[in-house]
This record gives C-alpha cells, sequence and structure tokens, in this order.
C-alpha cells in the first residue's frame, strides 16, 4: 500500500521492481494483494511513473496474465483508453523556425503496446 507514496522515484523504482520480480520466471503468488497499487499508479501524476506502470503492466500481461484479469475491466481498460487519447503538444521555437514535441507520444505508444499484447495473450 506504500507503493503509491513517497517520490516519484521511489515510485517509478516500485514499478520497475515489480516488472522484474514478473519477468524473474519464480513464482509470484505474493503479487496478487499488492497488483490494485500498482494499477493505481497507471493514472499517477508524473508520466514516466505512468510509463514504467504501462510497460510493467504490458510485461505482467504477457508473463503473468492472470495477475491483471481480474481488474481488466473496471481499472485497466478505461486507463488504456485514457493514455491513447491523451495529447501534450508544445512548441519549440528553435530561432527561425517553430517545432511541435509532443510529450504525450511515450505513453501512448506504451498504451498501444499494452493493447497489442492484451488481444494477442487474454481470451
Amino acid at each position: 500500500e506504500g507503493l503509491c507514496e513517497g517520490s516519484e522515484l521511489a515510485r517509478w523504482t516500485a514499478v520497475t521492481s515489480i516488472k522484474y520480480c514478473v519477468l524473474s520466471g519464480r513464482s509470484v503468488d505474493g503479487l496478487e494483494t499488492a497488483m490494485p497499487a500498482f494499477f493505481a499508479l497507471l493514472r499517477d501524476e508524473s508520466w514516466d511513473v505512468r510509463r514504467a506502470a504501462l510497460l510493467t503492466l504490458n510485461a505482467t500481461a504477457h508473463d503473468q496474465p492472470q495477475l491483471c484479469m481480474g481488474m481488466l475491466t473496471e481499472l485497466i481498460l478505461p486507463v488504456l483508453v485514457e493514455t491513447v487519447e491523451l495529447r501534450n503538444v508544445r512548441e519549440v521555437d528553435l530561432g527561425p523556425f517553430k517545432h511541435k514535441v509532443d510529450d504525450g507520444l511515450p505513453l501512448r505508444k506504451a498504451a498501444f503496446g499494452c493493447y497489442e499484447t492484451l488481444l494477442n495473450v487474454l481470451p
């Protein structure tokens, strides 16, 4: 439950450690109780933490899909829809040129990767 607390770096580290725990191939029985707190980080205010949570969700859905089956419709899919619709375009002034930068692109790419994995792995 302390997963959602602390600094941005602490939350990012916690999410990334869950990813490597899932990918280790060992038993993940103890993680089932921590998954609701992890899925809450999919709505974190930090975009780095959200991207790490999306990448962890992708890895979890691929290697241990039973961990995310129970929360698929009520939590995961609404967050993925919200993330795919996320736009954060800013204009950068480069002297005589103006360049548009979309800061939401890495999040959208991670969300589409989750969609692809969920469609391929889950029934």
